[in-house]
């Protein structure tokens, strides 16, 4: 007898399989090591992109000085350039007379170089905390063009350039028709404007004798394609002593550039808007403290009296320029010859050395024996002047609380913070730069004795 055995296996117990997924412990693991990691990647970051921004900044602060500098550098030394050093001294104008010869006023506003030290550094933001200085300095000669040009003179005070003569060629590329010229003609002459409501600009006229006449310009004409007349006020000057009629001459046209603190922003808080831009010092605020975020601006000024050179008033606002924004410093200082006369060797020295012994010789036209500054030589003896030492800064735009405030420890120490607000931890950063600049002109015309 058989036995049927069943082929099937008995079920064996198993333990009930796990649910897919994690566990409430590995969960808060996994997130903390997460959040662990997020923080840090986060913090590194945050720290590399305001490193990298601080460096960014700091870059463009060096760029900005540099370029700044370089401009002042260029103007500088184009300070007297077919122009006058000091026409009082030299005595240029003396058979001619005019507007420009007498001593002091108006006969200042023709000398190459004059500076006035700290005459700007009330704009400064807080400017007794960072012991800095902000000076202004006015520069005249040719800045529109590289040549004198050849001219005949006219009736009724006249003179006619030739437009064949090279240098004029030169300058302007055409003598075909008056209509091409005039407009080039005014723009240098001129201004750009209109010299019968507007004069802006001198002429130096030079004769064949050596003759110099120092005279306004008052109207610029085509003159009827026989070559561009510029018309001059000679009012005050002895024409028949100074040049006859049909007697040829040089000329050359002079501007007057000043160099001072105001705003880069406008009466209405904006940069350059409107037809009025750079006019006044708009306000802003810097945590508890006013500030005037001031400029270094370059702009024309006219020949007459003076005005007050930050309101916009008479100044040609038409032709500033902000040459550094943020100004933290702009401080200039003079190296001038101090030898009697002529014949000794050369005695340069910085203007405000007390070491020296400032007792001039008498064609400086002062009696003082202690002028120990660079305002004072400007004034009585720019003909002296050989060089300049520049020292411009500036600043980052606000503060940072992490960048501590140093007292700088006196105006000839390096500028390295800036304290905008005394009441918040913090200070701004600053970039210097400092060099000396040639005047070739001066170096090259200035005499020290008659």
């Amino acid at each position: 007898m058989s036995v049927h055995r069943s082929t099937q296996q008995p079920r064996s117990r198993r333990s009930p399989r796990r649910a897919a997924g994690f566990t409430l412990v590995e969960m808060m693991v996994a997130l903390t090591a997460g959040a662990i990691a997020i923080t840090s990647i986060y913090y590194v970051s945050a720290a590399s992109s305001q490193h990298f921004q601080e460096q960014q900044l700091v870059a463009n602060m060096q760029t900005a000085v540099r370029l700044a500098a370089e401009r002042i550098r260029a103007d500088f030394q184009r300070a007297g350039f077919l122009g006058s050093v000091n026409p009082r001294f030299n005595g240029e104008g003396a058979e001619c007379a005019g507007d420009f010869v007498s001593s002091g006023a108006p006969n200042d506003y023709v000398q190459g170089f004059w500076l006035q030290d700290g005459a700007m550094t009330s704009l400064l933001d807080q400017q007794g905390t960072n012991e800095v200085q902000a000076d202004e300095v006015r520069l005249v000669g040719n800045y529109a063009t590289a040549d004198e040009y050849v001219a005949e003179v006219l009736p009724a005070s006249q003179l006619r350039i030739d437009v064949n003569n090279q240098a004029f060629r030169r300058s302007f590329g055409t003598s075909v028709l008056a209509a091409d010229y005039k407009d080039a003609v005014l723009a240098v002459f001129g201004g750009g404007k209109d010299p019968d409501t507007a004069p802006v600009r001198i002429v130096r006229v030079r004769t064949s004798h050596g003759r110099i006449l120092l005279a306004k310009l008052t109207a610029v004409s085509e003159g009827s394609g026989t070559g561009p007349i510029l018309t001059l006020d000679t009012s005050n000057v002895n024409t028949d002593a100074c040049f006859k009629t049909t007697e040829w001459v040089t000329v050359a046209p002079l501007m007057r550039i000043q160099y001072a603190v105001g705003s880069w922003q406008s009466a209405s808080g904006s940069k350059f808007a409107g037809s009025t831009p750079l006019v006044g010092q708009q306000a802003g605020t810097v945590g508890s403290v006013t500030s005037q975020a001031p400029a270094l601006i370059r702009r024309e000024i006219t020949f007459d009296a003076e005005k007050t050179p930050v309101d916009g008033t008479g100044n040609a606002d038409a032709t500033a320029q902000v040459v550094l924004e943020y100004l933290a410093e702009f401080n200039v200082d003079l190296f001038v010859d101090t030898r009697a006369n002529d014949s000794l060797p050369p005695s340069v020295v910085r203007a405000d050395d007390p070491a020296v012994d400032w007792t001039l010789d008498s064609n400086t036209n002062t009696n003082d024996a202690d002028a120990r500054n660079s305002n004072s030589m400007s004034t009585v003896g720019p003909q002296r002047i050989r060089s300049v030492q520049l020292r411009l800064s500036t600043r980052s735009p606000s503060e940072d609380a992490r960048f501590t405030f140093v007292a700088r420890g006196g105006s000839t120490a390096p500028l390295l913070r800036y304290e905008l607000d005394p009441g918040v931890a913090g200070a701004a950063r600053v970039r210097t730069i400092q060099t000396e600049i040639f005047l070739p002109n001066f170096s090259y015309k200035g005499r020290l004795n008659q």
